[in-house]
């Protein structure tokens, strides 16, 4: 299905909930939501292969997402004799609210976010042993680890950019192809964080440990 079309009951935007980052802040879960796609239709089955997860394991969170509005069914497929339940991503692009944030949903993003680290350990981990075998298989794999000195202007063009580039290789996928997992990030230094926080509040910033 082209990107620019929407499954009945999908949207193309969304902010995740309080229920649905929740939901997310499982490494298993976490791993087994975005094994999903937006566009292409996927059953529990194909996600346990992809995983390496077992069926029932997956379909116990498949049935968590899917009770908080994250995953929805969209095909019904025979597998010999039997049927079996096809879903995607029920957001195209799914975002966190502008803060303030509430505690809770503060707390759990940073556990969410601390899964999706993990889930990328394993996943670099399990690529460069391959790479020691294939060096070609090295090649499908990046991390560049730089540091800037932006204008607030500058950084919010780079982000738009960043943005832009995974946005434009999303509407240009080759269903045949090899599955790959691609993250942006980009951060403030602890030290600006907390100049800036004392120049807002007056305060002095505690130490941000991940839960």
């Amino acid at each position: 299905m082209p990107t620019n079309e929407l499954w009945p009951g999908q949207v193309q935007k969304a902010y995740f909930t309080l229920d649905q980052v929740k939901a997310l802040s499982s490494l298993v879960r976490s791993e087994v939501f975005y094994a999903f796609s937006a566009t292409e239709p996927l059953s529990s089955g194909d996600v346990a292969t992809a995983t390496h997860r077992t069926a029932p394991t997956v379909r116990y969170h498949v049935n968590e997402l899917i009770r908080v509005g994250l995953l929805i069914p969209v095909e019904t497929r025979k597998k010999r004799s039997r049927t079996e339940e096809a879903y995607v991503q029920a957001m195209v692009d799914g975002y966190t609210p502008r803060p303030p944030f509430e505690k809770e949903y503060l707390e759990e993003m940073h556990r969410g976010f601390g899964a999706i680290l993990r889930g990328i350990e394993r996943e670099r981990a399990s690529a460069l042993a391959v790479a020691n075998e294939d060096a070609e298989f090295y090649n499908l794999t990046n991390f560049r680890h730089t540091f800037l000195k932006l204008t607030p202007e500058r950084a919010a063009e780079l982000r738009k950019k960043l943005n832009a580039v995974v946005l434009e290789f999303l509407e240009d996928q080759d269903p045949n192809a090899i599955a790959l997992h691609a993250v942006t990030y980009m951060s403030p230094l602890p030290s600006e964080s907390r100049k800036r926080y004392r120049e807002v509040t007056g305060k002095d910033l505690k130490e941000q440990e991940p839960e």
